[in-house]
């Protein structure tokens, strides 16, 4: 009887470890042994950060970034010759003019870093908007995959504690998600919405 549990349990095991070379998926079974459920896991944060498009998105913020980092850089420098100015003409200006001219030029400067900060802001929405778009193009392409492999469940990899690495189908969603965004144009719309 030992040999013969020994045997079914040989055999039961080959019959995993076939399931996992032939197919990336793990079945599983309810306690009453009446459903069987075809598992996969995708890493999506993962899928997300090595995607081209994502790669693509970060070069044209880094752009966007860049020119307002210019644009900004010669405010700061019209305010510093600006600021420079009126403490010049302190001696010269009365109190009162001064003072007035002085709340002035902190108001410009207030407004300046409004408009920094808005501009931050917004570069900062636009990135996670597109981000936004990839995510739900990856979606689809584990949903279509799943689909086409009779898959019942895919799990975010975050989700499951343990599992076999050939149940990870991150890398084929990748490909898709890399071949389907190839030619995608992506733009950031770096204009606060009150613009």
């Amino acid at each position: 009887m030992f040999h013969t549990a020994q045997r079914v349990l040989a055999g039961l095991c080959v019959a995993v470890s076939m399931v996992f070379i032939a197919m990336p998926t793990v079945k599983a079974q309810s306690p009453d042994g009446g459903f069987e459920a075809k598992l996969v896991v995708v890493d999506l944060g993962e899928i997300l950060r090595k995607a081209e498009a994502t790669k693509k998105v970060r070069a044209l913020l880094d752009e966007k970034r860049d020119e307002f980092q210019r644009e900004f850089s010669q405010k700061e420098r019209e305010m510093l010759s600006r600021e420079k100015e009126l403490k010049s003409q302190q001696s010269i200006l009365s109190p009162e003019s001064y003072r007035k001219q002085v709340a002035q030029f902190q108001a410009d400067v207030a407004e300046i870093q409004k408009q920094i900060q808005a501009r931050r802001q917004s570069l900062d929405n636009a990135f996670q908007s597109v981000q936004n778009q990839i995510k739900d193009i990856a979606i689809e392409i584990i949903t279509e995959f799943s689909t086409e492999n009779d898959f019942d469940m895919v799990l975010n990899r975050q989700s499951a504690v343990i599992f076999k690495n050939q149940l990870d189908i991150s890398q084929i969603i990748l490909q898709r998600l890399d071949e389907r965004t190839k030619n995608a144009r992506f733009e950031i719309d770096e204009k606060p919405s009150g613009e």
